[in-house]
This record gives C-alpha cells, structure tokens and sequence, in this order.
C-alpha cells in the first residue's frame, strides 16, 4: 500500500471515529432532556415557583373553576415572572444541561481520538523514517573500503522500499567498481615488481662494469628514478591490501619492529645530517607487520622529508595512558624558508593527508582500528598513532 494511501485512511478514519462518538454522545445526552411524564414536569415546576405541591392541591379542591379561566401569562408570582416563563426556564435548564454534558463528552472524545490519531500518525511516520534513518546512517558510514552492509528493508512495496531497494543497488554498483579498481591496482603493481626489480639488477651490473664518471653518475640517476618506482609500487600493493582488508595478524614487539625500521632508514641519504633520538618501550601488538613495516618507514621518512638541514627528529615507542593501546610518536623539527631563516609557530604547518604516504599511514590504520593524531609546537611537528595493544 502507498504511504499516500495509508495517509488518507488514517485521516478518514480518524473523521469517522470523531463523527461517529459526537453522534452517540449527542443521542445519549438529548435522550433525557424531555419529562418523562407531567407530573415530573409539575413537581419541577413547583420546586422553582416554591409553592408545595398540597397547597396547590387544596387551592384547586377549593377552587376548581380557577383551573380553567386562569391566565398564566399574565398571573404574577412574588419573584415576578409569570408561571409560563418559570416553566419555560425549567425545559430551558434540562436543555442546557443536556448540551453541557453534550459539549463535554464530545471534547473528551475528540480529545481521545486526537491522542489516538498522533499516536498512530507517530507510529506510521516512525515506520516510514526508520529506513530513511537506516540509509541516511548507512550512507554516513559508507567509504571505500565499507560497502558491505545494506538497508535491505522489508514491508510493503511502497515509495520508502523502492528508494532503499534503489539505495541497496546503488551500493552494489559502487562496490563492484570499487573491487574491480583495487584489484585492478594490485595486479598493476604486481606485474611492475618484476622489471622493476630486473632494471635495479641490471644497473647495478652496469654501475660495476663502468668506469667513466659521466656514465656512472647517469646510471645512478636511472637507479634512483627506479627505486622510486619501487617504492611507489610497494605503497600501492599496502594500500589495495588495506582496502580489501588482506590482513595477517600476528602478536609481534611494536618497538622491535619500529627499530628494525629505523636501522634501515638512517642509513638514506635524506637522514645523513638529521639527529635522531629514540626511546622505545616494550609494548606489543597484533597487527599485520608487513603493513605496519610500512607505516613506520613512512612516518620517519615524512618527518625527514619536513624537516630541516641538521635537524632532528624524536622517535618514541611505548604504552599507552590508558593501558589498552601502544603509541608511536614521531617528532621533527621545523624546516627553515628558502633564506635560511627559521619558520614561525603560526606557519608551521601540520602535514596533512596528501600524498601516498600519508594515506598509506591512514589506510594501515583503517585497517586495524588505529587512530593518528599531528601536533605543532613551538619549531616542531609531531604524529602521535595509537594501536589496540595485543590482548594476553
């Protein structure tokens, strides 16, 4: 049934109702406004002149002729309305009485119909918004590596089911699109790892078999270009993973492996004349290593890429406050402008998520339930990430 529809019956039958209960209040409350026979309606009327009913008896025995060449409209009693007005004030009470009760029976049912229509009217718009809620949530929750739930909805085939079914399709599409350009990816950078890997051989050869200078600083240009393409491909194998959510856990030392990476960094030329101090704590994780291998050296490479000539940068491994997660803090000084002179508090820019590395560092902590938080203070910038310790 359309929303349409079950709108207008509710509506009908909400009139109905309300016509129906004034019908019957007004039939029970008009019931009694006649006497029920004349002597009820004399004993009424002489309770409001104040005449006793004997009196009145004994007047007419004494004086029968009076019944009938009276006048009542024109006979006076001691308050001075005459006995006509006094009866019709006497019917015109019983009326009003009866519309009282009328009036307020009415609004007390209407009222009660009104209650009983809003409740229902919430109920139906409840039953309406609940999948409007269930895809507005969805679609807040939805990303590019969580397209697996659905409204999926059931009831009636009205105008809110054919939006979810729509909505359901939609995310379908999407996902398929979206495994099809991760997949499409990883086989890319599959397939580049080996004549990546047979150039960086055969340069090497090169480079031992030359000697001219010229040559050799040409071939180590190609290397370096190579390398880099090596790492960028590394990345996006990191990255397709992530997104499909290939992880191996496994329980490892967070400050074993984050030393391990560190040893291999510091011997790049872009940490030559860079400072670094360490201090790593014991603190364990489960988490996939390989892709946690690549968070690190991203992090350190990022703070040497920021950073200045003779600079230095912090490395800190350790539990965390709260006794659930292991931290990672990475911190580096500033770099200087192009003049050579320092940059001040107000510009030194936090690094934000652009680039592969970064995102890589985003994607490994989707991943595995991560959080990443930068922090500027006066000549430094620093990455705090914090991991889900491994549960003993």
């Amino acid at each position: 049934m359309k929303i349409r529809t079950r709108i207008a019956l509710m509506i009908a039958l909400s009139l109905i109702v309300a016509g129906s209960f004034t019908s019957v209040v007004n039939a029970f409350a008009f019931r009694n406004v006649p006497y029920p026979s004349v002597y009820s309606f004399h004993t009424a009327l002489l309770a409001e002149m104040g005449v006793r009913q004997q009196t009145v008896v004994s007047y007419i025995e004494a004086h029968p002729q009076e019944l009938l060449t009276t006048k009542f409209d024109d006979m006076r009693l001691s308050n001075g309305k005459t006995v006509d007005e006094v009866a019709r004030e006497v019917q015109q009470r019983r009326l009003d009485h009866a519309l009282a009760n009328a009036r307020r029976w009415s609004f007390i049912g209407l009222l009660v119909v009104l209650v009983g229509a809003v409740a229902t009217a919430w109920v139906l718009s409840g039953s309406i918004l609940r999948p409007i809620r269930r895809m507005t949530d969805r679609a807040r929750s939805a990303s590019a590596s969580d397209l697996g739930d659905r409204v999926a909805i059931d009831g009636p085939q009205d105008e809110v089911k054919e939006l979810a079914d729509t909505f359901d399709a939609m995310l379908d599409r999407l996902s398929t699109a979206f495994d099809a350009q991760r997949r499409f990816a990883g086989q890319v950078a599959h397939e580049l790892r080996t004549p990546l890997a047979t150039s960086t051989a055969e340069l090497a050869m090169l480079l031992d078999d030359t000697a001219d200078p010229d040559v050799r600083q040409r071939l180590r240009t190609v290397a370096e270009a190579v390398d880099r393409g090596q790492r960028l491909v590394a990345q996006l194998l990191v990255l397709s993973r992530t997104d499909l959510g290939d992880l191996e856990r496994t329980t490892f030392a967070l400050d074993e492996l984050v030393g391990n990476v560190l040893g291999r960094v510091i011997e790049t030329p872009s940490f030559s004349r860079i400072r670094v101090d360490v201090d790593l704590r014991t603190a364990e994780v489960a988490c996939d290593r390989a892709l946690l291998e690549s968070l690190a050296r991203n992090l350190l490479d990022n703070s040497a890429r920021h950073n200045r000539p003779d600079g230095w940068v912090n490395v800190t491994v350790a539990p965390g406050n709260d006794g659930r997660t292991a931290s990672l803090s990475v911190a580096n000084s500033v770099a200087d402008r192009p003049d050579g002179t320092a940059l001040p508090d107000e510009t030194a820019a936090v690094p934000g998520p652009a680039g592969v590395g970064l995102s890589i560092v985003e994607a490994v902590l989707r991943a595995h339930g991560g959080t990443i938080a930068w922090s500027r203070q006066p000549g430094q910038v620093a990455a705090r990430v914090e991991l889900p310790l491994a549960v003993s």
